[in-house]
């Protein structure tokens, strides 16, 4: 080669090698710094008086049986809640609903009022049941008390009334049954009873007649009412009730009329004795009272 073609290579040759950095430069084709390493942080030790973490129990306990790749369960924790039966859960609602007196067993009570009474308010077709020596219809007070025994909602015992009338008496003495609906401190209810019921002061209608007028019979009783309890023991009420009343009165015999002094009877009157008689009455009743369950 030739002296004169050696200088213009060497002259592009270094022209080149000046221009290539900058051109690097320029369009970022540097290549990216290394990244520095740090070495890894040691474990944070845990604060002095700290325990040190237990390993999960295992799952199997090792004094349990084994057979067949199957375990036994294990104890019963005594602190576990059973799960409430559809009979107890019926139970809290009825608790939650109650009066909040808690159950009662036993009941007594006293009453009096007004009571209008009519011993022949349904017509028959024998003899007068009086045989016209009283009156069939009269108004007065009465009392009465009862008393027994009460499961859940139901009450039955026994129960007498005394009704004072101008020319007569009226006793009745039965048993009970009652049904109560409790409301908090009230408590509505309905009662059905039955039993045996007789005139009193009759018997000496005729002086000189012993007994001679006997009226006694039947009578079926249906009331309701209404109970303020007052604390969990004591209560006050009033209450109404209908009775329906069979009676009947045996015949006196004509030999004692007769050999009575009740000389101032008539053939009519004395027939209407020697006749037996009955009628079907009813009585209304309007009172209050005063009582106790527990």
């Amino acid at each position: 080669m030739t002296r004169p073609l050696l200088v213009p290579l060497v002259v592009s040759f270094l022209a080149a090698a000046l221009l290539a950095p900058s051109a690097a430069a320029q369009y970022g084709t540097s290549p990216p710094p290394a990244a520095t390493a740090y070495p890894p942080a040691p474990p944070t030790a845990p604060p002095p008086g700290t325990p040190a973490a237990q390993p999960p129990p295992a799952t199997t306990p090792a004094n349990l049986p084994t057979a067949g790749g199957m375990t036994a369960p294990g104890p019963i924790d005594p602190n576990a809640q059973k799960p409430k039966s559809e009979t107890d859960k019926k139970l809290e609602d009825a608790e939650e609903d109650d009066s909040g007196r808690g159950l009662t067993w036993f009941w007594l009570e006293f009453e009096g009022g007004f009571q209008h009474m009519g011993l022949e308010t349904f017509e028959v077709d024998q003899s007068n049941l009086t045989a016209g020596f009283v009156a069939s219809e009269a108004s007065g007070g009465f009392i009465g008390a009862g008393l027994g025994a009460q499961l859940l909602y139901f009450r039955i015992g026994p129960r007498g009334r005394i009704g004072f009338y101008k020319d007569w008496q009226m006793f009745s003495i039965g048993g009970e049954l009652g049904i109560r609906f409790p409301l908090g401190p009230i408590e509505p209810h309905i009662n059905l009873g039955a039993g045996y019921t007789a005139l009193g002061s009759v018997s000496d209608t005729l002086n000189a007649v012993p007994d001679s007028v006997k009226i006694s019979g039947f009578d079926v009783r249906v009331g309701g009412g209404l109970d303020f309890f007052i604390g969990n023991v004591f209560f006050i009420g009033a209450s109404a009730s209908w009775e329906f009343l069979g009676l009947t009165r045996p015949g006196v015999s004509l030999d004692d009329i007769n050999a009575s002094s009740a000389t101032n009877l008539d053939e009519a009157q004395k027939a209407a004795l020697a006749a037996e008689g009955s009628g079907y009455g009813s009585a209304i009743s309007i009172g209050g009272k005063l009582g106790l369950a527990f």
